[in-house]
């Protein structure tokens, strides 16, 4: 018989792998895009390297996939994940570099929809009122981890030239790292693999439960979500050399925010007041606001809402994600919100290209022109509208649930 305690280190452990992999997803598709847009600028064109960004349609393979235990494709996504994000840190070669990080990317792509089935089909059985908040820690704990790594490394990711210091002989190599995290993640997703084994022991892809749900616009919204983190949001770093502000004020803000967030989240009074549907319209009020001021108004307001915008933004990924874990928790929903959540990002970040290298790209980069900026602002207002609508349809379940 499971007890109380048993559970809720279960689900510590379940959320620190997920955070693990998180961040090294998070890596991966940051240097996999940031490759692809350099080929294209640096070429003034679109080259062949645009057709790699179908590696995000990934999660498509679950659909082929339905007659697998979901514990087993998490296990063994989360595995490949590991062994190739520790290859990649440690490969310079160009062809090899893309190629270790779209194995992440794509392997990855069946992780997250498993996952999300297994969490709310865990929290379904065993009634755990706090496990669906866990989900924002784990990303919380990946994005923020990502952040002071790249502060430390005065890079993108640590794993490839490890912590700066002043003279050559004070850094320290990468590898350590690359291991440490490796290790880490490897041991929370084996162990998870065991405790789901034993809890949920035959969990399918076609597995139904709850009511009936449509992922399609919960999952367009997460992808225009996703695509104002990787191309804004995301890299606070890159963000600020849009607008005025100090770099330090910026990572400051985010890194104190975000601390703050995974405290503050222990307790449900705050919780309920987080998401309440007036803290959340102020919340994400204060997120395009810091959008627009990178975008249009150049005040350096950024640097100072940087922190705050972030943490909305995760929450509201979060009630899109709620919004379909709470009725169904089928992957199949799950495939389809997170496969329409890639497309629409696909589509967006294509265009964002070709806003850029308008002029090689036919007749209709001349629509194109200029306007990566009212892309990004009309894709961050559908996003938080809908997330302020959403979460006034789940507060009342999110509350009875706590």
């Amino acid at each position: 018989m499971q007890t109380k305690q048993d559970l809720i280190r279960r689900n510590h452990n379940f959320i620190l792998a997920f955070a693990l992999i998180a961040l090294m997803y998070f890596q991966s598709t940051r240097q996999f895009i940031a490759t692809i847009y350099y080929e294209n600028l640096t070429g003034m064109g679109m080259s062949p390297s645009v057709g790699y960004l179908a590696v995000f349609l990934a999660p498509l393979l679950m659909v082929f996939l339905k007659e697998l235990n979901v514990n087993m494709v998490m296990l063994v996504s989360g595995v490949a994940i590991i062994l190739h994000r520790l290859y990649g840190s440690l490969h310079s070669e160009a062809n090899l570099y893309m190629l270790f990080h779209a194995v992440v990317i794509i392997a990855f792509g069946t992780y997250f929809p498993s996952f999300l089935t297994i969490y709310y089909a865990f929290h379904a059985k065993h009634k755990m009122h706090t496990m669906p908040w866990a989900i924002i820690i784990g990303l919380v704990l990946a994005i923020l981890t990502d952040i002071t790594l790249c502060v430390l490394g005065d890079t993108l990711d640590i794993t490839i030239v490890g912590i700066t210091g002043i003279s050559p002989e004070s850094s320290l190599s990468p590898l350590w790292f690359t291991l440490l995290i490796c290790a880490m993640a490897l041991y929370c997703v084996c162990v998870n693999y065991l405790h789901i084994l034993e809890s949920l022991p035959s969990i399918r892809v076609t597995q139904r439960s709850g009511q009936p749900v449509s992922s399609f616009w919960p999952g367009i919204c997460l992808g225009l979500l996703l695509s104002v983190f990787f191309i804004l949001l995301g890299t606070p770093g890159t963000a600020i050399r849009w607008t005025e502000g100090s770099y330090n004020v910026v990572i400051l803000s985010c890194v104190v925010c975000l601390t703050v967030m995974i405290m503050l989240l222990q307790w449900s009074l705050v919780r309920k007041l987080l998401f309440h549907p007036v803290s959340q319209v102020i919340l994400n009020a204060l997120q395009l606001l810091a959008i627009i001021d990178i975008l249009w108004m150049d005040y350096g307001l950024y640097q100072f809402l940087a922190g705050i915008a972030l943490s909305s933004l995760i929450m509201d990924m979060f009630i899109l994600f709620q919004i379909v874990g709470t009725r169904n928790y089928s992957i199949i929903h799950f495939i389809r919100l997170t496969v329409v959540g890639i497309i629409t990002f696909l589509v967006i970040l294509f265009l964002s290209i070709a806003t850029l290298v308008w002029a090689h790209v036919g007749p209709p980069g001349l629509f194109l022109k200029g306007q990566l900026i009212p892309l990004l602002t009309g894709a961050s207002l559908v996003y938080i509208t809908t997330s302020v609508f959403y979460n006034s349809r789940i507060y009342n379940d999110l509350q009875s649930r706590d």
